[in-house]
């Protein structure tokens, strides 16, 4: 199978990662609600979750990357540059912002900090309970999105049922 990531007017990967925050708070929230949670309770829930979602989950990538000499998940050698961009011009930090991404570990990390905060401030341990509940729901169409995505391949294979990635022309290792 040739999976060509750069074809997609719209990335994939970012549709299945909104799709997936969105279903999980929608399901947080009518678990919430079916508990008889007070409004505002499920609207801090919801927000305060998604702003430690995103913060975690971009720090983690950050001190990942920091440590470990990788992009968005990936060595910096597998990064396959876009041809038709001049990063040139570019600022380093910003061309560095760009090829990071979410870590699904750091927004996991933000979604249980704060579900913990806030099930001690409302004291409704319902709130713990129903977005790590969720989590498994996030997590699995977020990993549909990096199969699109190829961002998060996998280990090199060569036998049946290996995914090719082609990345503007050029084949990315096949994967399992």
């Amino acid at each position: 199978m040739i999976i060509d990531t750069t074809q997609y007017h719209t990335s994939i990967y970012a549709i299945c990662v909104m799709t997936s925050i969105l279903a999980g708070f929608i399901v947080a929230s009518i678990l919430l609600v079916k508990q008889k949670s007070s409004k505002i309770t499920i609207l801090c829930s919801v927000l305060l979750n998604i702003v430690l979602l995103g913060y975690c989950g971009l720090v983690f990538e950050f001190i990942v990357n920091i440590k470990s000499g990788y992009f968005g998940s990936k060595p910096a050698d597998l990064i396959t540059p876009n041809p038709q961009v001049d990063l040139s011009n570019e600022n380093p930090l910003t061309g560095l912002l760009s090829m990071m991404g979410l870590t699904s570990i750091g927004c996991a990390i933000g979604i249980i900090i704060g579900s913990y905060i806030l099930s001690r401030i409302f004291k409704n341990t319902m709130i713990i309970k129903a977005y790590t509940t969720v989590l498994p729901l996030i997590y699995s169409i977020a990993k549909i999105g990096c199969f699109f995505g190829g961002c998060c391949g996998g280990q090199e294979y060569h036998g049946p049922m290996a995914v090719n990635y082609l990345r503007y022309g050029e084949y990315i290792n096949p994967t399992l």
